[in-house]
């Protein structure tokens, strides 16, 4: 009686904190209460399991996540897609034209909030506070699809390429613009990736969770979150929908999914560790999958792109 009376007691702190609108450093407070609790229920034995810790938990997040809903200027859109038009058609023979970079997040804003804007109207998704759990595989679909249209090269990703599993469990893809900066084009390759937010609630995101009591271990945020170059990037992704692909930005990605896969072992941490950053880029850039729908079949869904 007594230990159950003791885990009711810990999990009121828990619910209590997590529900504070604002406390002195409450994530680090809240995660090493956690790691407290969980180490208590190994020691008695008992499950750690609590709805209303669940629930407290489930609608907090690691790192600031809010989606940027984009103001978009048509007028500036439709510029910067005219000269992509104009680029692509210079480029035909070889490489010698390019948008600028702000160009190329005017055209990945517009459809970033495109996907995000039919996830609210056509699946009533509460884009402020949802963690987008089950919208990963429709927001590829429309984002890569949108993407097809400008004639830009892409890749159909999933997490297969990290896991090694044979099921997919997250979609994600990529595409490269010609961007012209002092006066030389380069390719620059873009993430894209509108629900990497399933990934950080605090749930499936606390150190507890390596504990051995726990039948989980913790998810892809809990690695990324481990350097501060990994929240840095991890940030940028969750708000805006994409990323800047660069060789360490996709080791850091694709590490992440690898630690979770195996648990955090010490051997799936070596070979995380002595994989080249260019190996984890070039896994990316070689996938590529096929989509389940064609923008014509996402009309006849329901989804309005016009």
């Amino acid at each position: 009686m007594e230990i159950e009376q003791k885990k009711q007691e810990y999990c009121n702190y828990i619910v209590e904190l997590a529900t504070k609108r604002s406390f002195p450093k409450k994530m680090e407070n809240l995660n090493a209460l956690l790691l407290l609790y969980y180490q208590f229920c190994e020691r008695y034995q008992i499950d750690p399991f609590h709805i209303q810790v669940k629930k407290a938990l489930d609608s907090l997040y690691i790192l600031e996540s809010e989606p940027l809903i984009f103001d978009i200027n048509q007028e500036k859109y439709e510029q910067a897609t005219t000269h992509l038009e104009k680029v692509l058609k210079n480029n035909e023979k070889k490489l010698e034209d390019g948008l600028s970079l702000e160009e190329a997040k005017i055209i990945l804003d517009f459809v970033i909030q495109k996907a995000r804007h039919l996830l609210i109207t056509c699946y009533h998704v509460d884009i402020e506070n949802n963690s987008l759990n089950d919208y990963s595989k429709i927001t590829q679909e429309i984002t890569m699809n949108l993407l097809k249209e400008y004639n830009l090269s892409i890749t159909i990703n999933n997490d297969t390429i990290f896991t090694h599993l044979e099921k997919p469990t997250h979609f994600f893809g990529t595409v490269a613009f010609p961007i012209l900066e002092s006066g030389k084009v380069k390719i620059k390759r873009f993430l894209i990736d509108a629900t990497y937010r399933r990934y950080f609630t605090f749930l499936n995101n606390h150190q507890g969770l390596l504990n051995k009591i726990s039948l989980v271990s913790p998810q892809v945020g809990y690695y990324v979150c481990q350097s501060e170059k990994g929240k840095t990037f991890s940030t940028e992704l969750l708000k805006n929908g994409y990323v800047l692909l660069t060789p360490e930005i996709a080791k850091i990605y694709g590490s992440s999914f690898a630690l979770h896969t195996f648990s955090g072992s010490e051997e799936s941490l070596k070979r995380c560790l002595l994989t080249e950053d260019q190996a984890y880029l070039e896994d990316i850039v070689n996938q590529q999958e096929k989509l389940q729908f064609n923008k014509e079949q996402l009309t006849k869904l329901g989804f309005t792109f016009e």
